[in-house]
């Protein structure tokens, strides 16, 4: 009111470029140098709140994106802050852990129930936690968990989240890990041409690769495949060499 001013908007175009129209009555002299100071601090109020907006904008965008590619996904997905304790969780894990087949739980509770597997899941989480920034040096870890159905175990592998981006777009908390879950029982086959004309693997090693990642051990699939253990070792090291993976996890 004490500016005389009748109203005014304030618009923003493509390039964040702000711009401040107002209406003053009529018969009113310019702006005094402490009013327009008034305004131009109103200009920078502005600003920032556009600009702040924009900011969410573009990550609710990114977070949407995640999601839809991470529900996608044929692996379950779960990232933990606590011991049991999930913040996300894509489709397909949810999928595993409502067949309850030594797994289980909810969108805020995860159930374990193999002791030896818990208990190297909570210690994993435990020293993520109360490691310093650069000082946790175990950043992986792999184990099975049985399944009740007496069915081939899941694979489970767990990786400790950077600490950059512990509070990432997905987590309602802290994030201290993801863990992948593969479920012998959805493996797809691998694509045969895709492994050659993209790693360059021979008809054997595509074969092996295939067998092992259908969850064969070595010895299974040497036995599977009918060559010599010596054989699979061979061509497991050329897998490697190419593919540049350094473990059969």
């Amino acid at each position: 009111p004490s500016m005389h001013l009748l109203g005014g908007v304030v618009s923003v175009d493509e390039y964040s470029r702000c711009c401040m129209a107002l209406r003053r009555e009529a018969g009113h002299p310019p702006f005094s140098e402490p009013e327009g100071e008034t305004l131009r601090t109103l200009m920078s109020y502005f600003r920032r709140a556009i600009a702040v907006n924009t900011r969410f904008i573009n990550i609710s965008a990114e977070h949407q994106n995640a999601v839809a590619v991470l529900d996608q996904a044929p692996r379950a997905v779960i990232i933990l802050r606590q011991p049991g304790q999930p913040t996300y969780q894509n489709l397909e894990a949810t999928r595993v852990l409502n067949k309850r087949d030594g797994l289980a739980g909810s969108e805020s509770e995860i159930i374990i129930d193999d002791d030896d597997a818990r208990a190297k899941i909570y210690a994993f989480l435990e020293q993520i936690r109360t490691s310093e920034p650069g000082q946790f040096s175990a950043h992986r870890l792999t184990t099975v968990i049985p399944r009740k159905s007496g069915g081939a175990p899941y694979k489970l592998i767990m990786y400790a989240l950077p600490l950059q981006y512990s509070q990432g777009m997905l987590n309602s908390g802290q994030g201290l890990a993801v863990l992948l879950i593969y479920d012998p029982e959805t493996l797809i086959n691998l694509n045969a041409g895709l492994l050659h004309n993209f790693y360059n693997l021979t008809r054997a090693e595509t074969a092996l690769a295939q067998s092992m990642f259908m969850g064969n051990s070595l010895p299974e699939a040497s036995n599977q495949l009918g060559v010599s253990i010596n054989t699979t070792r061979t061509q497991l090291r050329s897998i490697f060499k190419k593919v540049g993976v350094h473990s059969q996890a």
